[in-house]
């Protein structure tokens, strides 16, 4: 019973607008009912007052006869109960509630002679209408509001499409926290130290303000929410705050037009003076907490959990194995269209299970033949590794490289492949 009062008040503070300006709006009607408010609609006129009507001839106060009557009575307890119960109640239900309450109104004005009523029954009827409409249209304007709220929270964050649609189903908006299956991201610009090095400080604002422009860019029209920006890395989710079934496979595409972007971006900063940068990318998927979560003073819609922590490691490798995206086994499981080439099995600080990462290459459709053999053969490689049978992976990772010198990853194997065999 407690819980029960406690959520009544709640939802009193919430509706307390609504409760306030419909409880005025019939008090408006009630004095004009009674006399008190004489409403002049003439040139000049206006709302007048008229206490005297509870004065009595011999002194004293008095209540004006309509006050007296069953019908205002009558109006009054439905007027008040309305006031205070249709802002608690949904839309359907709120308009049941108004046409139910007219209907003692229309039986009592049925049994009684319009001249003798002291309270005409439309008065009545049109004092309960108004009532209806004005909560109607607070409502309007307090979804309105919401709606707006949600825009400028979130617009910041989602992709403007994902902003409507949260607009248009709040109810499927949760932030208070849960647990769900998402995609998360970190990208971060390689060697930034060198790079902030090179220029002033107006340049390096400029260069920061197009690259994390170019990059959210990416990010939004791939779906993506974007967490926060630290320093010149993006972390940024997907599969929230609305469900995406796709949100590893949009993470992936999202990655190869990034890199596509950030080469574009490279040499016009070239062209400018400016060094070329470039960036990695790390990509895992799994459960996660989302919601917002902070301080009184500072809060953010964000995701926390070993699988963030496990992405963040993997952006971190590409630089160790020379490659522009890394992947968890956990986001390659969910795009079997995509084509994917294995790097190694790492293992999070503090966690006993180890993970195979994997670098992707394409969407599947877009291999060619050589592609395909190149990647036939880097499996077998990978195969003898996973074997810890190092000459034999030695051998066709050297293969790989006199092909193709340009694929820095080899050179990563090849140390790798050394170091083990030397133990």
């Amino acid at each position: 019973m407690p819980g029960r009062a406690v959520q009544i008040l709640a939802l009193l503070r919430l509706h307390g607008l609504r409760i306030a300006a419909l409880a005025l709006i019939f008090l408006l009607f009630a004095g004009s009912a009674i006399g008190f408010l004489d409403f002049a609609l003439r040139p000049g006129g206006g709302i007048s007052l008229r206490p005297d009507l509870f004065l009595a001839p011999g002194g004293g106060l008095q209540l004006p006869p309509v006050a007296r009557s069953t019908e205002f009575l009558l109006l009054t307890i439905t007027g008040l109960l309305l006031c205070v119960g249709l802002p608690l109640l949904p839309p359907i239900a709120a308009a049941l509630t108004t046409l139910a309450a007219t209907i003692p109104f229309v039986l009592l004005g049925m049994s009684v002679s319009p001249i003798a009523a002291p309270l005409p029954m439309e008065f009545s009827i049109l004092t309960i209408g108004v009532i209806f409409s004005v909560n109607v249209l607070i409502a309007y304007f307090q979804e309105t509001r919401t709606k707006y709220q949600i825009l400028n929270v979130f617009g910041q964050f989602v992709p403007p499409h994902v902003v409507q649609e949260i607009a248009k189903r709040p109810d499927q908006l949760n932030l208070e926290g849960e647990a769900r299956r998402l995609t998360v991201f970190f990208c971060d610009l390689q060697d930034f130290s060198g790079v902030a090095e090179q220029l002033n400080p107006k340049q390096l604002t400029l260069l920061l303000n197009e690259y994390f422009t170019e990059m959210t860019d990416v990010l939004f029209r791939h779906g993506a929410t974007i967490d926060k920006y630290i320093g010149d890395s993006i972390m940024a989710f997907w599969g929230a705050p609305l469900a995406q079934p796709d949100h590893a496979r949009r993470s992936i595409l999202a990655a190869f037009e990034m890199h596509r972007g950030i080469k574009r971006l490279a040499k016009d900063f070239v062209r400018r003076g400016w060094p070329g940068p470039t960036m990695g990318i790390g990509i895992n998927t799994g459960m996660m907490n989302v919601g917002n979560m902070g301080s009184r003073y500072r809060i953010s819609y964000t995701v926390i959990g070993d699988s963030v922590n496990l992405a963040s490691r993997l952006e971190t490798l590409t630089r160790v194995y020379r490659v522009p995206t890394i992947v968890s086994e956990y986001t390659r499981e969910d795009c079997p269209d995509i084509a994917f080439r294995a790097l190694d099995v790492v293992q999070v600080r503090g966690k006993h299970n180890r993970t195979r990462i994997y670098e992707p290459v394409c969407e599947k459709r877009e291999l060619t033949g050589a592609m395909e053999a190149k990647l036939a053969q880097h499996e077998r490689a990978m195969e003898y590794v996973f074997a810890e049978q190092w000459t034999e992976a030695g051998r066709i990772f050297q293969e790989l490289r006199n092909a193709d010198p340009t694929d820095q990853l080899y050179l990563a194997l090849l140390r790798r492949v050394e170091e083990n065999a030397g133990d």
